[in-house]
């Protein structure tokens, strides 16, 4: 089994395990995961507004839900929601 594990790629594993439909998913890094086709296509992840310190863009994932048609946001605004609410 360790051999089956070792010898393929989280894809190769995730890909096969779906096409058996096995409830079995990959663990990403945070870059793998901005870049998966499946949460791409659902716009998963949302750029927050840049805080002044920030070297680079920051995401956050939103609910996976939608209210009447539309996704929930992670700001009030073009304020995150962590600062709005005093938390970041």
């Amino acid at each position: 089994m360790e051999h089956a594990f070792l010898s393929r790629t989280r894809r190769q594993l995730h890909e096969e395990a779906l096409s058996f439909r096995l409830p079995l998913g990959p663990v990403w890094a945070p870059e793998e995961a901005l870049d998966d086709p499946h949460n791409a296509a659902r716009a998963l992840f949302e750029e927050l507004p840049h805080p002044p310190k920030a070297q680079g863009p920051i995401f956050a994932p939103r609910l996976p839900v939608l209210w009447n048609g539309s996704a929930f946001s992670n700001t009030i605004g073009t304020t995150p929601i962590a600062t709005a609410v005093g938390i970041s």
